[in-house]
């Protein structure tokens, strides 16, 4: 709409004017009404044919120069690139933040631009010609420093007008509270460091955990020493799966598979709703144990495990499994690769 407003007033002509059409009635009446309609904002977002089509029927009936009729379509085109991005935003993050968003670039453009205006106006234009080329270069290193100095002085002063309530209203859309820009937000608040003090106590905790995938990875060997850890920490009431884990692999690796599966069918009951990224592995290794222990019971684990890593969709491509009944991921591969990891 402000495109066509744009257009409307360079040319000094009435919208009805401009689209007047000497030869075609039927399509001059077409496009009046469709014009009316996109301004009123009636049409929310017209397609990009019918408005080229529209436009050019008017430039060639007025008779513009080719020059002008590009600059017009390109406007005509960034524009509705904008209203799209503009309504994407809006039925995104609502209304309420995208009018700040734009309210906020609309300053920071105003900024900008009194800036170009400033340097444009400084630059002796007429002597330019008679410069030699470092001369030339001379002067337009001063100019980007001089520009990149007023800049900073105008866009702070365009950042004083939000307070850091409406920054953060701003940067953070009230259906997605852990926006990336949170991390930014934090720092700029201090809140960073707080964070850190909240999580200090726990880092032991944490470090525990690390160990614990280290024994289970077999990068570390000291069981013992983890094992204390984790009883002194009391991570075995908060992680009580990761015990049967480590078990699990050192009684496979001793190839006691049953006594190995016993241990993971225990960790499952907790592990299921927690492990996060470490589950995928975890089933994997589920799963392999009990392909091992050769009875019927091995084959029901084989399945809760298989289906339960259907469920969490962590695995990769799909495939129908005939056994299953249902659409499985392609395991075959993780399983054949993770074979080797564990029996070396």
């Amino acid at each position: 709409m402000h495109a066509m407003n744009w257009i409307y007033s360079s040319e000094e002509i009435t919208y009805q004017a401009f689209h007047q059409l000497d030869n075609d009635l039927d399509q001059n009446d077409k496009d009046l009404i469709n014009v009316k309609n996109w301004l009123a904002g009636k049409v929310q977002l017209p397609s990009t044919s019918q408005i080229l089509s529209t436009f050019h029927r008017a430039f060639k009936n007025q008779k513009l120069d080719t020059k002008l009729i590009d600059t017009y379509t390109f406007f005509l085109l960034i524009a509705r690139f904008l209203t799209y991005c503009k309504n994407a935003m809006s039925s995104t993050y609502g209304s309420s933040y995208t009018s700040r968003y734009v309210d906020l670039f609309i300053q920071a453009y105003s900024a900008v631009k009194r800036d170009f205006f400033i340097l444009l106006g400084e630059i002796p234009f007429k002597d330019i010609n008679s410069m030699s080329i470092e001369e030339k270069e001379f002067l337009f290193e001063g100019l980007f420093v001089y520009n990149i100095e007023i800049f900073n002085k105008n866009f702070l002063e365009m950042q004083k007008k939000f307070t850091i309530k409406q920054m953060l209203e701003l940067w953070i859309p009230q259906n997605q509270p852990y926006h990336a820009a949170t991390i930014h937000i934090h720092r700029y608040l201090g809140l960073t460091k707080k964070t850190e003090e909240i999580m200090a106590p726990f880092k032991v905790n944490i470090g525990n955990i690390f160990h614990a995938y280290d024994l289970i990875k077999g990068d570390r060997s000291d069981y013992d020493v983890w094992l204390n850890e984790y009883k002194s920490i009391k991570n075995d009431e908060i992680y009580p799966w990761l015990k049967n884990w480590i078990d699990a692999v050192i009684y496979y690796k001793q190839k006691q598979y049953v006594q190995a599966l016993e241990n993971m069918r225990i960790a499952f009951k907790y592990i299921r709703y927690a492990a996060a990224d470490k589950m995928i592995e975890f089933l994997e290794f589920y799963m392999i144990l009990s392909l091992l222990v050769e009875d019927k019971a091995g084959w029901k684990d084989f399945k809760k495990a298989f289906k339960w890593g259907v469920f969490i969709n962590q695995f990769g491509g799909a495939l129908l499994h005939k056994d299953l009944k249902c659409k499985a991921p392609l395991i075959e591969p993780n399983l054949r690769r993770n074979l080797g990891k564990w029996s070396t």
